[in-house]
């Protein structure tokens, strides 16, 4: 499978996430960790259940994995998320390590939905730091935003 597939077909898997968020009472956030081309953890949004603003995808996830995997491990993961990461989740992705992140929907289409919120893209938070974060952008594939505009219309 090339590359191109793989990302697309790990993204679909945080879109399914992100569809059970929504189905279970919360936001349209899903996100998944890979290593060594195997999923290692997933999880949705869980802000609304919970009650809890910080309950984000991509900052349950790293709390999942990192009573899963090492630090020396997680630098080796791929975080796939439906939509790019918010600058909280994206301090986060830095502070544990983790190489590389992959997703659908970008935070300025996200932003032309929502109209409001904190938006700050997720490179400029990981380009403050002194370690590269690679970042690959699905956002031209338009099945990732197609959720928002059902959800925040």
């Amino acid at each position: 499978m090339s590359n191109q597939r793989t990302h697309l077909n790990y993204l679909a898997q945080c879109l399914d996430l992100a569809k059970a968020a929504v189905e279970s009472g919360n936001h349209p956030f899903g996100a998944l960790l890979v290593k060594d081309d195997r999923v290692v953890a997933t999880s949705k949004n869980e802000v609304v259940v919970l009650h809890d603003v910080t309950a984000h995808a991509e900052l349950r996830l790293i709390q999942k994995a990192q009573v899963e995997l090492t630090a020396e491990e997680l630098k080796d993961c791929t975080l796939y998320t439906s939509t790019e990461p918010c600058a909280m989740c994206s301090g986060a992705i830095y502070w544990a390590g983790i190489s590389k992140v992959v997703y659908g929907c970008s935070t300025s289409q996200l932003f032309n939905i929502v109209k409001s919120g904190l938006f700050i893209k997720a490179e400029e938070v990981f380009f403050k730091g002194t370690r590269k974060i690679e970042v690959l952008d699905y956002s031209h594939e338009k099945k990732f935003i197609k959720i928002h505009e059902n959800f925040w219309r």
